[in-house]
């Protein structure tokens, strides 16, 4: 190749031989002149010595090669590197020695498989100083294993050099290396493992393994959002650890594992849960909405509701001293309920009620009270002054009396069987009344009356009788046989018969 204006171009074969014919004919005049005894006296000599590059396979490195200016200057140049298997020439670009020597017409060539040709030539004499002179791009093939390759730069007639006169300036070459380095680690550590110990109201102990030494650190929160992380603890182990402070009590917490390996491949773990332990439980519960229901003369049902779960007992008694509790119901509940029996009825009670929690912390509410209920009437009605009136051949009203406020019903039928009622009057009264209707005339009739007072009991009189009146005779007679006799030119008489 030949750079022109800092830009490397692509010799052709015959262009490269004019200009190797041009830059060498005095070389070969001196090779000449050497073959028959007559070389110049040589002071210090100049060298080209290859330096190292390093890359992984299947990827381009730069080998530069630079030159150590002798006694003798030298203003064009040419020589070829050997290249080991596996590598293989891209491009030629000037180094900065040559450049500055305005050597602007070189380039370099591969004439044969595994050698590079290079050749450094200007228009001008001007000679070149110590400095890099080529820098070589090379490929290094794909699948090349990993080591160290030599680039080798042979001896004349190999290299080639000559001064601004054209005279041969004879120059040393040592070749350099090709480091094949290994392929970039891409794979992140893999997690295993990963648990949660040591757990307490506010701390835990976060651990995992990884397959290759990395870093250690743990992202956390109460949600998969996480929000907080431990410290990264760079040090490169496999078996991590980390640990977790300044937690909430009985608190659910999501937590994931973060490990880094020295090529900075980093894996994260999935999503896993622990739940902290409940902090010291100093607090008593929070009794509220107390109240009594299920009011009767004898019983009633007192509730109430804590804060947390809690166990249930209720002290009451007719005075604020209480006197009677109900057992200890041992469950822990935050909806509470307890009956009270025994009671007396009309009375006013004072209660209290108390609730511990699983850690013994006790509340016990302010005085409540409620009132029985009188207690309950058993006894039924007293039925008197049952009697009939206002009979008539189809209707009869019946009455009676009761000590007590109660509702009033006649069962009646023309045997003691009855067989009818009355519809049931609820009015609460003490002197009753019912009316019978739809009666048949001259026909003995049973009846008895019932009263059931407010509390449901029920009283039943005896048997009583009534007759009701005949029909009334609404049929006119049936007149039959109708004549006239004596018929004379002033009288007649007529004459008839009636069925009744």
């Amino acid at each position: 190749m030949i750079t022109k204006h800092g830009n490397p171009t692509d010799l052709t074969q015959s262009s490269f031989i004019i200009l190797l014919k041009r830059s060498l004919f005095p070389l070969v005049l001196l090779l000449i002149f050497s073959v028959c005894g007559q070389s110049p006296m040589l002071a210090q000599s100049p060298s080209l010595t290859v330096g190292t590059a390093a890359g992984a396979a299947g990827t381009n490195v730069d080998l530069t090669v630079n030159f150590t200016a002798g006694a003798t200057g030298v203003a064009s140049m040419n020589f070829d590197l050997t290249l080991p298997t596996g590598v293989s020439y891209v491009s030629f670009a000037l180094g900065s020695a040559a450049s500055a020597a305005g050597k602007t017409a070189s380039g370099a060539s591969t004439p044969s498989p595994g050698v590079v040709r290079v050749l450094i030539f200007g228009l001008n004499q001007t000679t070149i100083n110590s400095g890099p002179i080529a820098i070589i791009t090379l490929n290094i093939a794909a699948n090349t294993p990993p080591g160290s390759l030599p680039v080798g730069i042979p001896p004349a007639p190999a290299i080639a050099a000559s001064d601004p006169n054209g005279n041969n300036v004879p120059t040393t070459g040592s070749g350099g290396t090709i480091t094949v380095t290994p392929p970039p680690d891409t794979t992140p550590p893999t997690i295993s493992a990963v648990g949660s110990a040591s757990i307490t109201s506010s701390a835990a102990t976060i651990s995992w393994t990884t397959n290759e030494a990395s870093d250690s650190q743990v992202d956390y929160g109460t949600t998969t959002g996480y929000g907080s992380s431990t410290p990264l603890n760079a040090s490169l182990t496999t078996a991590h650890s980390a640990g977790l402070s300044g937690l909430t009590g009985s608190t659910l917490y999501h937590y994931r594992v973060k490990s880094k390996d020295a090529a900075a491949n980093l894996a994260t773990s999935g999503d896993f849960t622990f739940t902290t332990l409940a902090p010291p439980d100093t607090t008593p519960p929070t009794i509220s909405a107390v109240g009594s229901s299920s009011i009767t003369s004898s019983a009633a049902t007192i509730t109430w509701t804590t804060n947390e779960a809690s166990d249930s007992q209720v002290d009451y008694g007719t005075t604020t001293g209480y006197g009677s509790s109900t057992a200890l119901n041992a469950s822990l509940v935050t909806s509470h309920s307890a009956g009270l029996a025994g009671l007396t009825g009309s009375t006013l009670y004072h209660y209290r009620v108390k609730s511990k929690d699983a850690a013994g912390n006790l509340a016990t509410s302010g005085d409540f009270t409620f009132t029985t209920l009188a207690t309950p009437d058993t006894t039924p009605p007293t039925i008197s002054a049952v009697s009939s009136a206002s009979i008539t051949s189809s209707a009869a009203t019946i009455t009676w009396t009761t000590n007590e406020a109660s509702d009033s019903q006649v069962d009646y039928g023309t045997t003691t069987g009855y067989g009818s009622s009355t519809p049931l009057n609820a009015s609460l009264v003490t002197s009753h009344s019912a009316g019978l209707a739809g009666l048949t005339g001259s026909t003995l009739y049973h009846y008895r009356v019932k009263s059931k007072d407010a509390a449901g009991n029920l009283a039943t009189s005896g048997d009583f009788t009534f007759t009701t009146s005949a029909i009334p005779d609404t049929t006119p007679p049936i007149i039959s046989a109708v004549s006239s006799s004596s018929i004379t030119s002033s009288a007649a008489t007529i004459s008839w018969t009636t069925n009744e």
